[in-house]
């Protein structure tokens, strides 16, 4: 039977049980996490699914639904008729926050963007609790930034860092921004380095380290390029893909500047690690 029947046939089924004891919802709910854990994810979306029918519980009734709908969404690769699934568990689940976070993770995993922002444009996402507030702001800055409206996006991103200041992904959309919509350097530069200190371990500053070399090679900055990637030249304990990453942009600066036996060292390195000969 198709998964999306089984599905709603479950949830008929359930709707006319009563609600189960605490400890058995508290074992399945621990159940169906494996499942999703474990990527099984059809039957993790009939468990969790299954299990929201059968809770009284508002909170853990949200915590099924929204899980229910992510599920879903993993499968839409294979099964288009998941995304609207998703969506319709998504909207179903009680607690208001937490179904605005669910309905926007959707719409902009799903490369939904005109969408997001058509059903969030006006939502007083201050109003929700900090830490789903801080996300809805990023995934709304971030429909913005991809709709090449700069301001909002900036906006946006600059409230999702008022609640977590020192957070990666947000410092370095809001960098991003400012250099591919905004078109400010400067700024793009210093929010760079905002991120690159924000972190604890220095190899997570990597990318930010990257695109600063990355804009100053664009403006004949090799110097400039050369002493952002300056933590980086031992690329040992990096992965593969960020050791491309890094040797790529020293070979940049290098050819920028002339240093060509340097340049052609660290491109060869960089091709060496992605399997090119």
């Amino acid at each position: 039977m198709h998964i999306k029947k089984i599905v709603l046939l479950g949830m008929l089924l359930a709707l006319g049980m009563a609600p189960a004891p605490a400890d058995e919802i508290t074992n399945r709910m621990a159940a169906a996490r494996e499942l999703m854990k474990a990527y099984k994810n059809a039957e993790a979306l009939i468990a969790f699914t299954n299990l929201a029918a059968v809770s009284a519980d508002d909170k853990l009734k949200s915590e099924a639904l929204e899980s229910a709908a992510y599920c879903a969404m993993r499968q839409r690769h294979n099964d288009h008729s998941m995304i609207p699934l998703a969506t319709k568990l998504a909207q179903q689940i009680p607690l208001k926050p937490e179904s605005i976070k669910c309905r926007m993770v959707i719409l902009s995993e799903t490369g939904q963007n005109g969408e997001l922002i058509k059903q969030f444009k006006d939502e007083n996402l201050a109003a929700l609790p900090e830490d789903i507030a801080a996300e809805t702001y990023f995934m709304r800055g971030r429909s913005y930034a991809w709709l090449k409206k700069g301001p909002e996006a900036e906006a946006d991103y600059k409230m999702a860092l008022e609640r977590r200041p020192k957070e990666m992904k947000y410092l370095m959309a809001l960098a991003g921004n400012y250099h591919a919509n905004l078109k400010d350097t400067p700024k793009a530069l210093d929010t760079y380095r905002q991120a690159m200190a924000s972190v604890e371990r220095p190899h997570h500053a990597l990318d930010a380290a990257v695109e600063i070399a990355r804009i100053n090679v664009s403006d004949a900055k090799y110097d400039e390029a050369l002493k952002a990637l300056e933590s980086f030249k031992d690329t040992s304990a990096l992965s593969d893909y960020q050791r491309r990453l890094v040797l790529r942009a020293f070979g940049q600066a290098y050819a920028g500047l002339g240093r060509e036996e340097e340049a052609i060292a660290s491109f060869k390195e960089a091709n060496k690690t992605a399997g090119v000969k």
